[in-house]
This record gives C-alpha cells, sequence and structure tokens, in this order.
C-alpha cells in the first residue's frame, strides 16, 4: 500500500500477506458490494468507501456513485453520536475518508475514483481534473501554483488512498473506476 501511494507502482503481493489477509481487486463493482455484504454478514463492521471523482455536495440531497450495475448512495449526514461505520444501515452506503479515518473495519470495498488511473500495468497516475472534493487544497500555504503545487495535490490525493486502504484489518477489496 505504501509502494502504491508513495512510489506510485503496483507490486506483487507477497504470498506470506495474502495468507493472513484478503485481498482483492475486482473489475466489477457489484461483485465487490456483494462480498462485502457476505462478510458483512459473516463478521460484521464491513463497509464500502470510495476516492473523490463523484459528485457530492452538503445540500441534504443524496448524491450516488455509479460503476456500471453498482448503484449506492454517499454516507449522509450522521446525527448519531455513533460512528458512521457501527450504525448498521451504512452497509448500503459509500463511506469516505471523513466518515471512516481513524476507524477499524474487518473488511473495507474501497472504489478508487475516477481520478486514480492506472498507467502501463505497473504505475498509478492521478488526474487532478477529475477530483471532485477540493476541500484538501483549500486554505494550504504550501500550495502554490507550478510543479510542486501539483506534486502537492497529486500526494493528498494519493494519502486519501492510503488511509482507506488500511481501514480493513481482515481484509481489503478493490476496484479501480472506468468512469
Amino acid at each position: 500500500i505504501n509502494d502504491l501511494t508513495s512510489r506510485r507502482v503496483v507490486g506483487a503481493i507477497q504470498a506470506d500477506f495474502r495468507r493472513d489477509f484478503d485481498f482483492r481487486i475486482f473489475a466489477d463493482a457489484e461483485q465487490m458490494r456483494k462480498l462485502i455484504y457476505k462478510r458483512n454478514q459473516q463478521v460484521g463492521l464491513c463497509r464500502i468507501v470510495s476516492t473523490t471523482g463523484y459528485p457530492s455536495i452538503l445540500d441534504g440531497k443524496k448524491h450516488y456513485i455509479r460503476e456500471g450495475d453498482f448503484c449506492m448512495p454517499w454516507d449522509q449526514y450522521n446525527y448519531r453520536s455513533l460512528p458512521w461505520a457501527e450504525i448498521p444501515e451504512t452497509i448500503d452506503q459509500v463511506g469516505s475518508v471523513y466518515t471512516c479515518q481513524g476507524f477499524d473495519l474487518n473488511y473495507v470495498g474501497l472504489i478508487l475514483g475516477p481520478p486514480i488511473l492506472l498507467k502501463d500495468k505497473d504505475k498509478i497516475a492521478v488526474d487532478l481534473d477529475k477530483v471532485t472534493n477540493k476541500e484538501p487544497f483549500q486554505k494550504r500555504a504550501d500550495l502554490k501554483d507550478g510543479p510542486a503545487f501539483i506534486k502537492a495535490k497529486e500526494d493528498l490525493v494519493l494519502n486519501t488512498v492510503n488511509i482507506l486502504m488500511k481501514r480493513g484489518m481482515k481484509g481489503s477489496l478493490y476496484l479501480c473506476s472506468r468512469s
């Protein structure tokens, strides 16, 4: 995960890692959702999360992530004292870095949204034009124009990926968006 998000390299997964941890990459978000639902019934505390790249604004309306046959709403504002992931109904929502940062799930299904691109079979890139959450870039004195500005923005997006990928303690399932 660290190599992926810091060096932007998709490396081989070590056999001993796979033995103790359920790590899968999906081409179909709906298939990933079905497995997350099954794991949630078996062990609980399994959720789907996503990176930026899909419509979402705080206007009180539902906004959806759509990938092929997959269609689920983003997380809704939580008026309860329970964390988002501990609310049973949130199995039917897609969480964000804001709803699950610092929270351990048993399994996480992560949709790597449209800004995360696979290049040359073993490298990833960030398309900043497809980032929909501009909040991390606000009020940052270190984010000025030029190449350093672009790299800092890309690093912030990849840091979000790193955080989300590490939410699953027993397994992590991933889908790279085709949007």
